[in-house]
C-alpha cells in the first residue's frame, strides 16, 4: 500500500464514514493535512492512532470489568448488536464520538 492516502481511501482504511473523518480531521482527532483543496493521510500516522484507540479503550474496557461494571457493558453491548440500542458505551477514558448509519 502507499505511504498517504486521499480522504476517501483514509475513510476506507479506518471503517469510518466520510462523515466521521471530516469531523475527527477537523478536530485534529486524527492525523492529516489539507493541502490545497485536498486532504492528505500518512499510512503510518493512522495506524498509529488505530493503535493508540485501541490500546485506550481496551484498557476502559479491563478498568470496567476490574470494578465490576463487566456484565453491564457486556449486556450493552449485545443490545447494540441486536439493534436494540444505537450508542455504544462510554466508558472510563472514552469520549463520546457522533454516531454515523
Amino acid at each position: 500500500m502507499k505511504a498517504t492516502l486521499n480522504f476517501a481511501e483514509a475513510a476506507e482504511y479506518l471503517n469510518v464514514s466520510s462523515s466521521s473523518l471530516s469531523d475527527l480531521s477537523a478536530i485534529g482527532e486524527i492525523p492529516g493535512a489539507k493541502i490545497s483543496k485536498e486532504w492528505v493521510f500518512r499510512l503510518e500516522d493512522l495506524d498509529a492512532y488505530l493503535a493508540q484507540k485501541i490500546r485506550e479503550q481496551t484498557e476502559a474496557r479491563r478498568e470496567a470489568y476490574r470494578l465490576g461494571n463487566g456484565k453491564k457493558v457486556q449486556s450493552v453491548v449485545t443490545d447494540i448488536r441486536h439493534g436494540r440500542r444505537k450508542e455504544p458505551p462510554l466508558l472510563p477514558g472514552m469520549e463520546k464520538v457522533p454516531v454515523t448509519a
